[in-house]
């Protein structure tokens, strides 16, 4: 079996992952993914894909966080924080924990905190990092974490951009540490934050460069125009404050975390999690099937006219083994032949037993295309006599394949017809 890729080589970099956003995110972008036995996986499919693109850049030290299921202190300070938020779908629970067993099969570390949310956790953890000398990168879609940016600890997007100090004056003329005041002005219905009723985004980020703070602001209030931009702030100020207080994300937690720990992915149960739920892209992404055999050349491709099949070792081509890739003709046949005792060959009517079949030794088969996954180039083999059940010659056996496909690919190249 191949070495894992490469995805915890020393980077310098620390990468936090808001595990509950992501979560989140995913399991409505990709609503409708199923196994075969209709189990929705498309939460915990999609938050694999995200966190291995992230871990190909940032995989030395990562903490994955989640939120915990007890309120946190802003539900007991504010009673109808999130109050807006849609119920949570029924099946997204279990695919969240399937997706905080995918982290533990990882090795990586797993926090959850409770009374406190994730943002909470992921600042503290963010700041701690930062004065240990770390570069710090927050895999996260979460507005709220923006009053974080600094030099040294950016947000990388789930789309795949990064989100830095520079980034956010470009986008809103604002410093990161504007940004809790800006929020506290204009509010965040997703969070159910009232803000000021009355001023919105781009009036609230107005102000906040005219004046610097909310502090300035509301100390020259008397000066801020128009009269009805004052009288809202005069007339929520209530608001306001809780507001400033909710979008505050806490970087005083008492946690006690090495960032020098490691811990070893779990190859074997993390080959078995993928299978399980048939994500067969991600055991190649992941490194984790067998290499295909070295094999020696043989000529290709079969004479002209010839027909090709294939054998696979299952029913569902993801999971198969690719047994054989035979070519028939009238009076001959080449093809392959791979270890075990194939169940059924393709050919033309009255093909004859051939003297050697050739056989590509590809290792997996794809549902698509033999040709998906690298192969060697073929080796020779010389079969029984009399030929096995199910060779052209014999009779009877099953399996699966298509007739018809001349190979056009030339000597000592990967064949990508014969494809069921």
């Amino acid at each position: 079996m191949e070495a894992m890729l490469p995805l915890f080589e020393p980077k310098g970099r620390l990468l936090l992952v808001d595990g509950h956003h992501l979560a989140y995110r995913t399991f409505f972008a990709l609503k409708g993914l199923t196994t075969s036995r209709g189990e929705p996986v498309q939460a915990v499919y999609g938050f694999a894909k995200s966190l291995l693109k992230a871990l190909k850049e940032d995989g030395d030290v990562v903490v994955v966080v989640f939120d915990a299921k007890a309120p946190s202190f802003r539900h007991q300070a504010y009673e109808a924080y999130k109050a807006g938020r849609a119920p949570t779908p029924e099946d997204f629970p279990r695919q969240l924990a399937l997706i905080k067993e995918l982290v533990d099969l990882l090795g990586l570390a797993r926090l959850e905190v409770p009374g406190f949310e994730a943002d909470d956790v992921l600042a503290t953890l963010a700041k701690k990092a930062e004065a240990e000398g770390y570069e710090v990168r927050i895999l996260t879609a979460d507005r709220d974490l923006y009053q974080l940016l600094s030099d040294r600890i950016s947000i990388l997007h789930p789309e795949g951009y990064l989100i830095t100090p520079e980034w956010l004056w470009q986008k809103y003329g604002l410093t990161p540490s504007q940004w809790v005041d800006y929020r506290a002005l204009s509010g965040d219905p997703s969070d159910n934050i009232p803000g000021v009723k009355g001023i919105g985004e781009k009036t609230a980020a107005k102000l906040i460069r005219e004046w610097g703070s909310l502090e300035n602001l509301l100390r020259h209030l008397d000066q801020v125009k128009p009269a009805s931009v004052r009288e809202k702030i005069l007339n929520h100020m209530e608001d306001l404050r809780l507001s400033l207080e909710l979008s505050r994300v806490r970087t005083d937690l008492p946690l006690q975390v090495d960032f020098a720990r490691r811990r070893e992915p779990d190859r074997e149960g993390l080959k078995a999690f993928l299978e399980r739920l048939e994500f067969g892209s991600l055991l190649h992404e992941f490194g984790l099937l067998e290499s295909p055999k070295a094999a020696e050349e043989a000529p290709w491709p079969p004479p002209k006219g010839a027909f090709v099949g294939f054998l696979l070792s299952r029913p569902e081509p993801m999971w198969a083994e690719l047994l054989a890739l035979a070519a028939a003709s009238g009076g001959g046949s080449t093809g392959p032949q791979a270890p075990g005792r194939p169940s059924r060959s393709w050919g033309r009517p009255g093909a004859s037993w051939p003297r050697t079949w050739r056989f590509w030794p590809c290792g997996r088969a794809s549902p698509w295309c033999l040709g998906t996954i690298p192969c060697s180039s073929p080796t020779s083999w010389t079969p029984p006599t009399p030929p096995p059940r199910g060779w052209p010659g014999a009779t009877g056996g099953s399996g699966r394949g298509r007739r018809g496909s001349r190979p056009s690919s030339p000597k000592g190249s990967t064949p990508t017809s014969g494809s069921g």
